[in-house]
């Protein structure tokens, strides 16, 4: 950014050579009013869901676990690191339980091939996410292997694949957070999407 910054105004001076000073105002207020929108937008609006999301759930598992007196799971469905977690949510261990997807590096692996061939956790639910979901939460007789979370969070993008997936797991759409218009993860695009299980579902588990 410094020679970035160098090059910049070294061009402004070239400009103020050749252009009138009313002109060469004229950029220079344009230059600022973009670069104050763009510091505007993304510092506020640009992936805000992945930061928003932690407040809601966070009042949301305090709310339940003082009604439930039960741990209070969410899961997060999302490409591993997409939002700030234990520093965000700051909850006790015996009140929730939260994880996501996780993207280690794989170090036990030593040759070429095997590095190339590697899929982290976020890798294979991508690749396959019913597939990943069915070998990780229910097996082929359709018994569980482990129990399904009271929330899971996803991104719009994905949302079409497994929103009856869910649905049909005895989930309901919680809220929807804005989270961005454009961005260069496809896996992170559109909206982060919160889904709760039913209460329904709850109480037979």
């Amino acid at each position: 950014m410094p020679f970035l910054l160098l090059f910049s105004a070294f061009g402004l001076l070239q400009l103020s050579k050749s252009l009138s000073s009313t002109v060469l105002k004229l950029i220079i207020t344009a230059i600022l009013l973009v670069n104050g929108y763009m510091s505007y937008y993304l510092t506020t609006y640009h992936e805000s869901g992945v930061i928003k999301v932690t407040e809601v759930l966070r009042d949301q598992i305090l709310s339940d676990y003082s009604t439930a007196h039960k741990e209070i799971e969410v899961g997060f469905l999302t490409p591993c690191h997409s939002t700030p977690y234990q520093s965000y949510f700051d909850l006790p261990s015996d009140v929730s339980n939260i994880w996501f997807l996780t993207c280690e590096p794989p170090l036990h692996l030593t040759s070429a091939d095997e590095l190339d061939n590697y899929m982290d956790e976020s890798d294979l639910f991508y690749d396959d996410p019913i597939g990943y979901l069915n070998a990780n939460f229910v097996n082929q007789t359709g018994e569980f292997v482990r129990d399904w979370p009271d929330y899971l969070v996803i991104f719009e993008h994905i949302d079409l694949t497994l929103n009856d997936y869910i649905v049909d797991h005895g989930y309901h759409v919680n809220q929807t957070l804005f989270n961005t218009v454009a961005h260069w993860d496809y896996r992170r695009a559109g909206d982060l999407i919160i889904y709760a299980k039913d209460l329904a579902t709850d109480e037979e588990v």
